[in-house]
């Protein structure tokens, strides 16, 4: 599962996640936090599914 949002957020890529009672994680779930507002950046993201990490992010930076 890949979750995304975004806001005036910083770039982070969760993976697994931590669960909120921090005892365990969510091994099967991506969370993405895309760059907010005040940068236009952007992400690409690659789905395979023959592979181990499911989905790929990657930045793709503004020069």
């Amino acid at each position: 599962m890949l979750w995304i949002n975004g806001d005036s957020h910083r770039f982070i890529v969760d993976k697994p996640l931590l669960n909120p009672d921090k005892r365990s994680t969510i091994l099967n779930f991506t969370s993405l936090r895309v760059f907010g507002d005040a940068d236009m950046d952007s992400v690409r993201i690659s789905v395979d599914p023959k592979s181990k990490e499911l989905f790929t992010v990657r930045q793709l930076l503004m020069d």
